[in-house]
C-alpha cells in the first residue's frame, strides 16, 4: 500500500472515531417524541434528518449538537425563534437551515452559535368554500353535494 493511501486511510478512521464523540442534533415533535441523529437541512416546510424528510409542521423544538449531552430544551420560549450558545434569544420563523447557517425571516445566524430552535406552530388548515354570489365561508368541510 502506498504511505498516501495509508495516511488518507488513517485520517479517515480519525475523523470517524472523534465524530463519534460529538453530540448529535434532536428533534422534539408535536406529541413529545425526541429523535436523535443528523439533521442535515431545513426549509420552510420540512427538514432533512437521518436522510428522510420531515415535515416542520410536526416539529416544535431543534436542538443543534446537543443529542447525549443531557442539555434539556428551554422551557419559557413560547415564541419561534433562536436559543444561542450564549443564552441570548433572536425571535424569528425558521426560513432555512444547512450544515453552516441558521436562516430565521428576522436573521442570518451560524449554525455553531445556535443550540435551540423554537418552530412556530403551524394552525391546522381551514376550508374556504366560495358560494356563487361571492360569500366566503370557512370552516372544516363535511362533504360536498349538488344543490
Amino acid at each position: 500500500m502506498r504511505p498516501e493511501a495509508r495516511c488518507l486511510g488513517a485520517a479517515l478512521l480519525l475523523t470517524r472515531v472523534a465524530s463519534a464523540g460529538f453530540a448529535t442534533d434532536l428533534l422534539i415533535l408535536a406529541g413529545g417524541e425526541r429523535r436523535s441523529g443528523a439533521l442535515a437541512s431545513c426549509d420552510d416546510e420540512r427538514c432533512l434528518f437521518e436522510q428522510a424528510p420531515v415535515p416542520l409542521a410536526d416539529l416544535r423544538w431543534i436542538g443543534l449538537g446537543v443529542a447525549g449531552d443531557g442539555e434539556e430544551r428551554p422551557r419559557e420560549i413560547a415564541a419561534p425563534g433562536a436559543v444561542l450558545a450564549d443564552g441570548s434569544l433572536t425571535a424569528g420563523k425558521i426560513v432555512g437551515l444547512s450544515q453552516g447557517s441558521v436562516v430565521l425571516d428576522t436573521s442570518e445566524l451560524e449554525r455553531s452559535a445556535v443550540r435551540w430552535l423554537r418552530i412556530a406552530p403551524v394552525p391546522p388548515p381551514v376550508d374556504v368554500l366560495v358560494r356563487r354570489d361571492g360569500a366566503l365561508r370557512t370552516g372544516a368541510l363535511q362533504g360536498c353535494a349538488a344543490g
